[in-house]
Formats: C-alpha cells, sequence, structure tokens
C-alpha cells in the first residue's frame, strides 16, 4: 500500500531502474541511454535480480527484465515477482527479440516489452516513463480508495463502486450486508491494538474471498464494520461462519463465538434500488 510519493525515489532523487541481462554489452547499451535520467542498478541472471529486487523493493520504480538467462530465467523471474505481494506492484518490463515471447510475457503479469536490438533511444525512453507513470498513478489511486489496515475499499469509494455496479447491472437483485464485531473496544483493551488490527485483517481477508465468485465487493466502514454488497444469495451464515474462521465457530445464523468474540451480521435481501445506496446499508 502506497504511503508517501516518496517510495518512488532513491536517495538522489531519481528513480532507481533494475536492468537485468545476462550480456554485458546490453547492460552497457540501457545504462548509456538512461543513465542521465535514473538511478541504475544491475544484475546478469535472474538469482542476482532477485536479490537486488528484495533489497530494493521499497525504491525500485521499474526492473527491466531478460528473458533468457542462465541460472534462473526471466520467465523465472517474473512469476516469483508476480506471486510475492511484497513484490507484485513492481512494474517489469521484459527484454526480448521474440515476438512470440511478447504475448506470454504480458500473460505473465509485465506491463510491457522493448524489443532487441535497442535501436531507438526516445521511444524506449518514452515507454520507460508511461510505464513508471502508470504504475505510479494506479499506486496513488489504490491509496486513496483503500483502507491501509485491511486493503478493503473504504467507504466512499464502496459506495461509489456500489453505484456504478447498480449502473451496468440493472437487472441484478442485490443484497446488502453489515458485519461487525461486538464489544470489538473490549478486544483492543484486553489484547492490544496490534492483536485487534490482526483480527481485523483476518475477517477481511475472508469477507474478500467468499465475495470473489459472486463478484461482490467488501469495505472497511469504519472500526470494526464492514459492508458488503453482492447479488442475492439465500444463505449466508456459510460466509459469516468462513469470517470467523479461526475465531469462533457457528453459535446460530447470524452470531460466531468463541470466548469473547462475537461476529454479528445484517442483511437487507435484495434491496430497492430506488432508495439511497447508504440507506440500503442501514436497513441491513
Amino acid at each position: 500500500m502506497l504511503k508517501s510519493h516518496e517510495k518512488f525515489h532513491s536517495l538522489n532523487g531519481k528513480r532507481l531502474i533494475l536492468i537485468v541481462d545476462d550480456e554485458q554489452t546490453n547492460r552497457e547499451i540501457l545504462g548509456f541511454m538512461l543513465t542521465n535520467d535514473y538511478e541504475l542498478i544491475y544484475a546478469s541472471n535472474g538469482q542476482e535480480a532477485l536479490t537486488q529486487i528484495r533489497q530494493n523493493k521499497d525504491t525500485l520504480s521499474l526492473i527491466l527484465l531478460d528473458l533468457m538467462m542462465p541460472e534462473m530465467s526471466g520467465w523465472e523471474v517474473l512469476q516469483v515477482i508476480r506471486a510475492d505481494k511484497e513484490l507484485s506492484a513492481i512494474p517489469v518490463m521484459v527484454l526480448t527479440s521474440e515476438k512470440e515471447a511478447e504475448v506470454e510475457s504480458l500473460k505473465l503479469g509485465a506491463s510491457d516489452f522493448l524489443t532487441k536490438p535497442y535501436s531507438q533511444p526516445e521511444v524506449i525512453k518514452a515507454r520507460i516513463v508511461r510505464t513508471i507513470e502508470l504504475s505510479e498513478d494506479r499506486e496513488i489511486i489504490q491509496s486513496t480508495e483503500r483502507d491501509p489496515l485491511t486493503g478493503l475499499y473504504n467507504r466512499e469509494f464502496f459506495f461509489s463502486y456500489a453505484e456504478q455496479y447498480d449502473a451496468h447491472h440493472k437487472d441484478s437483485i442485490m443484497d446488502a450486508i453489515v458485519v461487525d464485531i461486538n464489544h470489538f473496544h473490549m478486544i483492543n483493551e484486553r489484547y492490544g491494538k496490534d492483536y485487534g488490527d490482526m483480527v481485523l485483517h483476518t475477517i477481511s481477508e475472508k469477507l474478500r474471498i467468499a465475495m470473489q465468485d459472486c463478484q461482490g465487493i467488501v469495505c472497511r466502514r469504519e472500526a470494526d464494520t464492514f459492508l458488503v454488497y453482492c447479488p442475492h444469495g439465500e444463505d449466508y451464515k456459510k460466509m459469516l461462519a468462513f469470517a470467523a474462521e479461526g475465531l469462533g465457530q457457528a453459535a446460530n445464523e447470524a452470531t460466531v463465538t468463541e470466548g469473547r468474540f462475537r461476529l454479528r451480521m445484517g442483511v437487507y435481501p435484495k434491496c430497492d434500488k430506488s432508495i439511497n445506496i447508504e440507506r440500503r446499508f442501514d436497513r441491513a
């Protein structure tokens, strides 16, 4: 999650780029093109690249990644990056001379590609600038629309997305759901804020996973209250039990308990779409 625009800058104010290529000549060519505008670091194989990426993950603005390398290929590096939550937001441009590789690399999550040999420096620079800017803009947008603790939408963006969903799914019957933790302040007081934050993060992740298949959306409205907007379902007892998994066992259709934990749920089924989106959750 983006905390500050400073993360995009290294110590000297230039954005940091990692160039990964097993051929020294190729590294030098790209380095010569970019050295005036960026701070550059280098790797000659996939293993070195991953070490550099992990060491510089907080300031790294772009990875230029050759696909064909010894020890560990660029394909393997790209798969590792995309599977790692801490690294997956870093944009990657692949370096290749094979047209077929371009499509496959984009499917694996590459942002763009540069074609060898590097014959048009101004085009290369323009594509690099565009890729970095698009990545930074996306990070900034995500930082404003999402709750920093849970990664869920915040209330304002959630209501906006719910209205957009309605506009594009006029015939869909929707449910508004509210989930909260009973006496959550007592959990914070008894076990500490860090433990309380862990509980909130765990529940939010479970709700997000539960909504993936039905394309529902989830937000953290405030403190310990979560909102869910989704296509109509007949029984949400399983969702509530899943959200509380590890915290308790289902006691009844709207309550989950274990020790002092209690999740509560309210559902407004088959929402009247003529009323304000916020009022639908008030009814829930």
